[in-house]
């Protein structure tokens, strides 16, 4: 069971001074993320796909591995869901923030380490937002974005955690989607999705359509 789903209940009718302050929060950690920032954008092909690379540990050798990452959709949603698999839940929201809801989608292979992926959003104001639910007490903070919550795929060492041992039967697919939320103020606009391994590279989508649902 989720940490979310374990707190659903506390979800609701939280303090208002409470989560705007840790939406504040979130907001700093984001602007502070790394002080380079995705610098080097990498190229996005024609139908939307852009290749980005990370290093990864194996064994006693470092080796660079690719990922592809393409921004299917991004709009405002009232529910949290990380896959399309999941039922959205409905989430009590700080007043005067909304959720987006970016749908990406990912291409690896499966012997190759991605878990250190990262993303974040950018606002028409220049400002950062991590993924899943800061704002919120005990919310999901969603720390691999990039990854499927129920099959992750090799760690840094390019081995299974031992405590997953049931996921060798399940390897990480081909190519995969993810939902990623994001709690913004109401009042703000997305402007990129920005997706990356290690900087200064970076895939950095624009948001064409910020109208909302």
């Amino acid at each position: 069971m989720s940490l979310w789903r374990r707190h659903r209940a506390s979800l609701l009718g939280i303090p208002v001074a409470l989560a705007v302050a840790l939406l504040a929060s979130g907001e700093r950690i984001g602007g502070t993320w790394d002080v380079a920032g995705p610098r080097d954008p990498a190229a996005i092909s024609t139908d939307g796909w852009a290749v980005i690379h990370g290093q990864a540990l194996d064994g006693e050798q470092v080796r660079t591995v690719p990922l592809e990452v393409r921004l299917d959709r991004m709009h405002q949603v009232e529910g949290y869901a990380r896959t399309v698999s999941e039922e959205p839940l409905p989430v009590s929201l700080p007043a005067g923030s909304v959720m987006w809801q970016a749908q990406l989608s990912f291409r690896a292979d499966r012997t190759h380490p991605v878990q250190l992926c990262r993303i974040r959003v950018s606002d028409t104001e220049g400002r950062h937002y991590l993924p899943g639910l800061r704002a919120v007490e005990n919310g999901d903070l969603d720390g691999s974005p990039c990854l499927l919550p129920d099959r992750p795929g090799p760690r840094g060492f390019g081995e299974q955690p031992e405590e997953f041992e049931f996921l060798r039967e399940r390897p990480r697919p081909l190519s995969w989607s993810r939902y990623v939320t994001f709690v913004m103020p109401a009042d703000r606009q997305p402007e990129t999705v920005e997706v990356w391994f290690q900087f200064p590279e970076a895939a950095v989508f624009p948001v064409e359509d910020s109208s909302g649902r």
